[in-house]
């Protein structure tokens, strides 16, 4: 074989080589170069936006005072509902009766411990203590003390005076009481109520500031951590009078609508949290703020004993899709997103935002046919769950091709 016939075999092995390459080239190429697409669905999510705010509650309370400084007994329970009429509270006057009452508490209980504890048995383990007492028999009281307190199911308690010699029968008792009764009534004053509703001991100083009557008075300055107001020296307790109540809330959002009921989440300050949906019936606006008043007739048995909340008002609740709020852009001052269609175009779909949260943002769906009217009254597509949002618009254009 000649040189010649080798030369000529070597060019048309390279002429092969650099064909294989250019259709390799060809076909790969435009596939490493192509630039990388991100995209995310659109997540259906519900949206709410909340107004954070400090709230006061107005109460229909009525302060019953003590301008003697007296000893008050209580009568009533903290938070119990009364009628008309009712004995709440006892005002003691003149000397010292602490023993007198201390007393009167003892006998009282002796009674209620044989009157619920007094079966036959234990009738005939009384009467045998008192016939060896009257005849000075002691060998057996220590026995039959114990079998009495055993019988009572008392353990500590014992219905036997200081001396451990003597059981007093029930109708001694019950004179014993009537006369230390008759003494204390002697030196109080019985305190009724003059309306129904609920008694609390708790007055704060706001019951005679925040009347429920004239909400045109509440001001800004009264809601702040800093602004206490003094308490009454004279108040023994109050009564909360009806069911209805009013929560005043100052909020520098004035968008709320008078005559629409909102749903309300307060928060006590002892992290107690409560669900109430309460139309709005009045606002007081001024140039920085707003006074909201709410009215409600529930969860008075709950919020009573309570004046300041931290609040959440649900301003509005509805659903939508969430996207990043990277993949937002504007072309022409209208807000939107770049998808990819299905046939590889890159294409421009406005939205309409409702709100923002974190890293993302909740737009509108579209109508029936997936349409929103833009600000110029235009009828456009927009996006929905299984469209393919652009996650990084600013790297593509409008029409881009994708290879």
């Amino acid at each position: 074989m000649t040189e010649r016939d080798n030369a000529g075999k070597k060019k048309m092995l390279i002429v092969v080589i650099l064909i294989f390459l250019m259709i390799v080239s060809i076909n790969f190429l435009p596939k490493l170069l192509r630039t990388k697409v991100n995209t995310i669905l659109p997540i259906e999510k519900n949206y709410t936006e909340k107004i954070k705010a400090n709230a006061l509650v107005l109460l229909p309370e009525t302060v019953y005072k003590n301008d003697s400084n007296s000893e008050v007994m209580r009568v009533a329970v903290e938070g119990q509902r009364v009628p008309v009429g009712a004995e709440v509270a006892n005002i003691l006057y003149g000397r010292d009766m602490t023993n007198q009452k201390n007393e009167l508490s003892d006998v009282e209980r002796r009674i209620k411990l044989l009157e619920d504890g007094l079966d036959s048995v234990l009738a005939d383990s009384v009467a045998s203590f008192q016939i060896s007492v009257s005849k000075n028999d002691y060998s057996n009281l220590r026995g039959l003390k114990e079998d009495i307190n055993i019988r009572l199911s008392i353990n500590e308690l014992s219905v036997f005076n200081e001396d451990s010699t003597n059981i007093e029968s029930l109708a001694e008792l019950k004179n014993r009481r009537d006369r230390l009764k008759s003494l204390l009534d002697s030196n109080l004053t019985r305190v009724y109520s003059h309306q129904s509703g609920i008694v609390s001991y708790e007055t704060d100083g706001y019951e005679e500031l925040l009347d429920i009557n004239n909400l045109e008075e509440i001001t800004p300055d009264k809601f702040t951590s800093t602004y206490k107001p003094k308490k009454n020296s004279e108040a023994i307790f109050k009564i909360i009078d009806g069911f209805d109540w009013i929560l005043s809330v100052l909020s520098d959002d004035q968008s709320l609508e008078v005559g629409t009921s909102y749903e309300l989440v307060l928060t006590d300050d002892e992290e107690n949290t409560y669900l109430l949906k309460a139309p709005l019936i009045m606002a007081n606006n001024t140039d920085a703020n707003a006074i909201y008043f709410f009215k409600s007739n529930l969860l008075m048995d709950k919020i009573y004993s309570h004046r300041k909340f931290e609040i959440e008002i649900v301003k509005e609740s509805r659903n939508a899709l969430r996207i990043p709020i990277e993949a937002l852009i504007e072309i022409d001052g209208e807000p939107g997103v770049f998808v990819k269609e299905y046939y590889g175009v890159i294409r421009f779909r406005p939205v309409i935002i409702i709100g923002t949260e974190e890293n993302f943002c909740y737009v509108e769906h579209g109508d029936s046919y997936g349409y929103i009217e833009t600000n110029e009254g235009k009828r456009r597509k927009t996006i929905n769950i299984y469209t393919e949002v652009v996650t990084a618009p600013g790297k593509h254009t409008e029409g881009e091709i994708l290879q």
